[in-house]
């Protein structure tokens, strides 16, 4: 995430259609009902082939388990808007020129678990996207001019009587404890297309890997190896938070060149002990954000790369009483920097953080973490003084109402002087099925060298709705 600015995508071309709204909103529903009624029709084939599938039970509802039913699924429908309150700079090659409705999405999410045997055990899931609203050198208009399809988890666990346990497949890694730094959360790239609108946890993506995890003694040692893993997700250029919105226009043609290298590796070794936990972490990977490597011998074309990056780190975390602490720590080496003058070097960094989290209040918790970033090498500025940046997350929570209501503060103080974000969330639980949403979201970023800088009037007020099933 921290160089998110410097990350390039290859923009690509869009064919939008001319439907009207009506029109979209029927091809919409089409599709829904469609699935919908395909997911009954498939419901009732395994109910009634009772002979063959005896052992099959359909959960709906939730996604508790029972030991009883070999499939599970659960997924929701969800309606997002979004409401620009301010005009965005137009200084830069933004199509929506006026505050005003900047989207309206419909997401759909469907996973199953399936118990093969007491071993062995799959789970599928997907995302479905549909965009309504896209605005075009000033103009709004309302069609499906998007469809996207993700395929979210896609893996085989394997257990074994001995505690070892074999994953394979499309699934996602959730390492280390900071909430805005990466340090060894390096695994997993990250959904970048709305910068700071979402939680870590619902930004991460999964990647195709093998996990194999076994115990030592008291702890545990998983290996990781992956191959094709990617990179972040970012917003494409007609999209609100397109990160290379000041190159539109100009002329330069952005070119993605692949790693070198494919396969990744990990090893991290776990340690839970009385009240806590730690982790130790050791990686050769891709890093998951773009830089400039060359330019080619057109001054106009710009070559993108992943570069390599070795990373040793250790988290930990301890609970007190009604404190939570937890730090984490790592070295960098070869993450490609920023020099002075603009060039892209290789350097060896020390990234950590230290959070702590106070919840004696009943229905409250507050946290709070400083991060920091430092650079080991000493000749990179103009002074010869080591580089270093510090940033801080200030987090709020709330719940009533048996927890049926959520409300969240952030303040997100970026490292690298990249700006700052504040945003608050209220959730409601109308039931088990319907949740209700509502979000503010504010950037602030004053130097015209900040990640933020050219988006710092892309306020936003979120609203949506979700049916869970």
């Amino acid at each position: 995430m921290v160089y998110w600015k410097r990350a390039l995508l290859l923009a690509g071309q869009r064919c939008f259609s001319t439907v009207t709204l009506d029109e979209a909103l029927k091809n919409f529903w089409f599709r829904l009902v469609s699935m919908t009624i395909l997911l009954c029709m498939y419901s009732s084939t395994v109910l009634a082939n009772s002979d063959f599938f005896s052992n099959i039970d359909v959960k709906t509802g939730t996604a508790e388990q029972n030991q009883d039913r070999r499939v599970n699924y659960k997924g929701f429908i969800q309606i997002k808007t979004k409401y620009g309150i301010a005009t965005p700079d137009q200084r830069f090659a933004f199509d929506r020129d006026a505050a005003g409705l900047s989207q309206l999405q419909a997401d759909l999410f469907f996973e199953s678990d399936t118990d093969i045997n007491d071993q062995l055990s799959f789970r599928l899931s997907g995302k479905a996207e549909f965009d309504f609203i896209e605005w075009d050198r000033g103009r709004r208009k309302e069609n499906i001019n998007r469809e996207r399809v993700f395929l979210r988890d896609a893996f085989l666990d394997a257990t074994f009587g001995n505690g070892h346990w074999i994953r394979a497949g499309h699934q996602l890694f959730a390492w280390g404890e900071s909430e805005a730094l990466t340090i060894t959360d390096v695994l997993a790239p990250t959904d970048q297309r709305e910068f700071g609108q979402a939680e870590l946890l619902d930004i991460r993506e999964q990647i195709p890997a093998i996990l194999y995890s076994f115990p030592i003694g008291n702890a545990k040692l998983s290996l990781v190896g992956t191959w094709d893993a990617g990179h972040n997700r970012y917003a494409d250029s007609e999209e609100e938070f397109y990160p290379y919105i000041s190159l539109v226009g100009t002329g330069v043609t952005l070119r993605e060149k692949a790693p070198d290298k494919l396969w990744e590796i990990a090893i991290k070794f776990d340690k839970q002990f009385n009240g806590g936990d730690i982790s130790l972490v050791a990686t050769d990977i891709n890093d998951n954000d773009f830089v400039i490597v060359s330019k080619s011998t057109d001054t106009a074309t710009f070559n993108l790369e992943q570069k390599r990056l070795q990373v040793l780190g250790a988290s930990a975390n301890r609970v007190w009483n009604s404190f939570l602490f937890n730090g984490e720590a790592a070295i960098y080496r070869g993450q490609a920097s920023t020099g002075d003058n603009g060039e892209i070097f290789l350097d060896n960094q020390f990234r950590a953080s230290f959070g702590i989290e106070y919840s004696g209040i009943n229905d409250w918790i507050f946290s709070y973490e400083i991060n920091t970033i430092q650079s080991l090498e000493s000749d990179i500025t103009n002074d010869g003084q080591a580089r270093r940046s510090f940033g801080s997350v200030v987090h709020l929570q709330n719940t009533a109402l048996n927890e049926r209501i959520r409300q969240h503060l952030w303040y997100f103080d970026l490292v690298q002087d990249n700006g700052s974000i504040l945003r608050w969330n209220l959730d409601y639980d109308w039931d088990d099925n319907w949740s209700f949403g509502a979000a503010t979201v504010f950037y602030k970023g004053e130097s015209n060298e900040s990640q933020l800088y050219p988006f710092r009037n892309h306020d936003t007020l979120n609203l949506s709705i979700k049916y869970s099933y």
